[in-house]
Protein backbone atom coordinates (compact mmCIF):
# COMPACT_ATOMS: atom_id res chain seq x y z
CA UNK A 1 0.00 0.00 0.00
CA UNK A 2 2.65 2.50 1.04
CA UNK A 3 4.98 2.03 -1.90
CA UNK A 4 2.43 1.09 -4.57
CA UNK A 5 1.16 4.59 -5.29
CA UNK A 6 4.28 6.46 -4.29
CA UNK A 7 2.71 7.50 -1.00
CA UNK A 8 4.96 9.94 0.78
CA UNK A 9 5.74 9.90 4.47
CA UNK A 10 3.94 13.23 4.87
CA UNK A 11 0.64 11.77 3.66
CA UNK A 12 0.96 8.94 6.16
CA UNK A 13 0.67 11.29 9.14
CA UNK A 14 -3.14 11.32 9.05
CA UNK A 15 -3.65 7.53 9.09
CA UNK A 16 -0.97 7.32 11.78
CA UNK A 17 -2.85 9.70 14.06
CA UNK A 18 -5.08 6.88 15.25
CA UNK A 19 -4.39 7.48 18.96
CA UNK A 20 -5.51 11.13 18.85
CA UNK A 21 -9.26 10.46 19.22
CA UNK A 22 -8.60 8.35 22.33
CA UNK A 23 -6.29 10.99 23.83
CA UNK A 24 -8.87 13.74 23.27
CA UNK A 25 -11.83 11.63 24.46
CA UNK A 26 -10.04 10.62 27.67
CA UNK A 27 -9.10 14.22 28.47
CA UNK A 28 -12.57 15.53 27.57
CA UNK A 29 -14.44 12.92 29.59
CA UNK A 30 -11.98 13.26 32.46
CA UNK A 31 -11.37 9.57 32.93
CA UNK A 32 -9.38 8.85 36.06
CA UNK A 33 -7.13 6.71 33.89
CA UNK A 34 -6.97 6.14 30.18
CA UNK A 35 -9.19 3.13 29.47
CA UNK A 36 -6.52 1.43 27.38
CA UNK A 37 -3.95 -0.79 29.12
CA UNK A 38 -0.33 0.28 28.69
CA UNK A 39 0.70 -3.05 27.15
CA UNK A 40 -2.02 -2.72 24.49
CA UNK A 41 -0.92 0.80 23.58
CA UNK A 42 2.76 -0.11 23.33
CA UNK A 43 2.27 -3.35 21.38
CA UNK A 44 -0.24 -1.78 18.99
CA UNK A 45 2.08 1.14 18.36
CA UNK A 46 5.03 -1.16 17.68
CA UNK A 47 2.96 -3.36 15.37
CA UNK A 48 1.71 -0.39 13.37
CA UNK A 49 5.25 0.94 12.95
CA UNK A 50 6.55 -2.26 11.35
CA UNK A 51 5.23 -1.64 7.83
CA UNK A 52 6.25 2.01 7.37
CA UNK A 53 9.68 1.37 8.88
CA UNK A 54 10.16 -1.62 6.59
CA UNK A 55 9.09 0.32 3.49
CA UNK A 56 10.71 3.69 4.20
CA UNK A 57 13.67 2.89 6.45
CA UNK A 58 14.96 -0.47 5.17
CA UNK A 59 16.94 -0.21 1.93
CA UNK A 60 16.41 -3.88 1.06
CA UNK A 61 12.59 -3.79 1.21
CA UNK A 62 10.61 -5.92 -1.25
CA UNK A 63 9.00 -2.85 -2.80
CA UNK A 64 12.38 -1.45 -3.93
CA UNK A 65 11.36 1.81 -2.32
CA UNK A 66 14.23 4.14 -1.52
CA UNK A 67 14.66 4.89 2.19
CA UNK A 68 13.25 8.19 3.33
CA UNK A 69 14.69 9.84 6.44
CA UNK A 70 11.33 11.49 7.12
CA UNK A 71 9.94 8.16 8.26
CA UNK A 72 11.60 8.84 11.61
CA UNK A 73 9.35 11.89 12.03
CA UNK A 74 6.37 9.62 11.46
CA UNK A 75 7.75 7.15 14.02
CA UNK A 76 8.32 9.99 16.50
CA UNK A 77 4.74 11.21 15.94
CA UNK A 78 3.35 7.77 16.71
CA UNK A 79 5.61 7.27 19.73
CA UNK A 80 4.59 10.71 21.05
CA UNK A 81 0.91 9.72 20.84
CA UNK A 82 1.64 6.45 22.66
CA UNK A 83 3.61 8.36 25.30
CA UNK A 84 0.62 10.67 25.88
CA UNK A 85 -1.67 7.67 26.35
CA UNK A 86 0.76 6.10 28.80
CA UNK A 87 1.04 9.43 30.66
CA UNK A 88 -2.75 9.62 30.83
CA UNK A 89 -2.83 6.10 32.24
CA UNK A 90 -0.17 6.85 34.87
CA UNK A 91 -1.05 10.43 35.94
CA UNK A 92 -4.70 10.68 34.93
CA UNK A 93 -6.32 11.67 31.66
CA UNK A 94 -6.27 15.39 32.40
CA UNK A 95 -2.76 15.63 33.84
CA UNK A 96 -1.30 17.19 30.70
CA UNK A 97 -4.37 19.21 29.70
CA UNK A 98 -4.76 22.92 30.54
CA UNK A 99 -7.51 23.40 33.14
CA UNK A 100 -9.40 25.82 30.87
CA UNK A 101 -10.07 23.01 28.41
CA UNK A 102 -11.64 20.69 30.98
CA UNK A 103 -15.31 19.93 30.82
CA UNK A 104 -17.13 20.46 34.13
CA UNK A 105 -17.48 17.32 36.19
CA UNK A 106 -20.17 16.49 38.67
CA UNK A 107 -19.15 16.99 42.30
CA UNK A 108 -20.15 13.87 44.24
CA UNK A 109 -18.68 15.28 47.47
CA UNK A 110 -20.87 18.36 47.68
CA UNK A 111 -22.51 19.37 50.96
CA UNK A 112 -25.98 18.06 51.71
CA UNK A 113 -28.62 20.45 50.37
CA UNK A 114 -30.86 21.78 53.18
CA UNK A 115 -33.91 19.85 51.96
CA UNK A 116 -31.93 16.56 52.10
CA UNK A 117 -30.30 17.37 55.45
CA UNK A 118 -33.74 18.00 57.02
CA UNK A 119 -34.86 14.48 56.04
CA UNK A 120 -31.97 12.78 57.90
CA UNK A 121 -30.97 10.71 54.87
CA UNK A 122 -29.81 7.13 54.98
CA UNK A 123 -27.27 5.48 52.73
CA UNK A 124 -28.86 3.83 49.69
CA UNK A 125 -26.35 0.97 49.87
CA UNK A 126 -26.17 -0.06 53.54
CA UNK A 127 -29.34 1.78 54.67
CA UNK A 128 -27.54 3.19 57.74
CA UNK A 129 -28.10 6.88 58.56
CA UNK A 130 -25.64 9.37 57.12
CA UNK A 131 -24.92 11.49 60.20
CA UNK A 132 -21.86 13.66 59.80
CA UNK A 133 -19.94 10.83 58.11
CA UNK A 134 -18.16 11.43 54.81
CA UNK A 135 -20.86 11.12 52.18
CA UNK A 136 -21.38 11.35 48.45
CA UNK A 137 -24.44 12.54 46.56
CA UNK A 138 -25.25 11.16 43.11
CA UNK A 139 -26.73 13.35 40.34
CA UNK A 140 -30.18 11.94 41.22
CA UNK A 141 -29.74 13.23 44.82
CA UNK A 142 -29.33 9.81 46.43
CA UNK A 143 -27.05 9.98 49.47
CA UNK A 144 -24.41 7.32 50.13
CA UNK A 145 -21.61 6.81 52.60
CA UNK A 146 -18.34 7.51 50.85
CA UNK A 147 -17.05 4.05 51.82
CA UNK A 148 -20.17 2.40 50.35
CA UNK A 149 -20.23 4.23 47.01
CA UNK A 150 -16.53 4.40 46.09
CA UNK A 151 -15.99 0.62 45.71
CA UNK A 152 -19.11 0.34 43.57
CA UNK A 153 -18.05 3.27 41.37
CA UNK A 154 -14.52 1.87 40.99
CA UNK A 155 -15.97 -1.40 39.72
CA UNK A 156 -18.67 0.08 37.46
CA UNK A 157 -16.57 2.90 35.99
CA UNK A 158 -13.52 0.80 35.03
Amino acid sequence: VWAAGGVSVGLAVLPFSFWLPQIVASAWEGHVQSPLPIQYVLLSTAARLVEPLYVWAYAGNAYHHRPDRNVWWLAAWLVAQAALLVAQRVWGARALTPVGLWRDRYDYCRPLPPELAAEKPSCCVCLAPVDGEPHMITPCNHVHHRDCLLPWMAQKLE
